[in-house]
């Protein structure tokens, strides 16, 4: 081992063939809400109530509200569990597909004659009561004006 370079757990190691981490639950519990009582159903009768739930109207048809439906009906179900079944069955709704916006990539600005055009920078310059306007705009030439546009009290 030390003359290949690997260390003795490295030579001894074997992958484990398989998915990892814990199976999926083939049923769902749900709760009586008169006699408390804990039931178990099968995830196909969850499914069939999905389908129940998204002919409603005024449900909506995303996984997280249904599933706050499913916990106000007594059903004992996380969000995680009701998008692994929805997507299992097709159920999910396809986001919809924005358009993209064109933006202008690269502005040019020739003018030929000077009032072709008038580009105007607006700065405010705050005193202690007073609120006075420094507009700055032209081609070749910079005016300023001031304007007294706010009394503070």
């Amino acid at each position: 081992m030390s003359i290949a370079g690997i260390s003795r757990s490295q030579y001894y190691y074997k992958p484990k063939s398989g998915k990892t981490g814990k199976r999926a639950t083939q049923s769902t519990r749900w709760q009586n809400h008169e006699t408390y009582q804990v039931v178990i159903r099968s995830n196909e009768k969850v499914v069939e109530d999905f389908c129940t739930v998204k002919e409603d109207s005024n449900q909506g048809d995303y996984y997280k509200l249904i599933c706050l439906a499913y916990c106000l009906k007594g059903y004992i179900i996380n969000h995680k569990k009701v998008y692994r079944l929805m997507k299992e069955r097709d159920l999910l709704v396809k986001p919809k597909r924005r358009i993209e916006k064109k933006y202008v990539q690269h502005r040019r600005v020739a003018p030929t004659r000077p009032p072709e055009l008038i580009e105007m920078d607006i700065k405010y310059i705050y005193n202690r009561d007073t609120k006075v306007c420094l507009c700055a705009y032209g081609n070749t030439h910079i005016y300023t004006l001031c304007v007294e546009l706010q009394r503070r009290i």
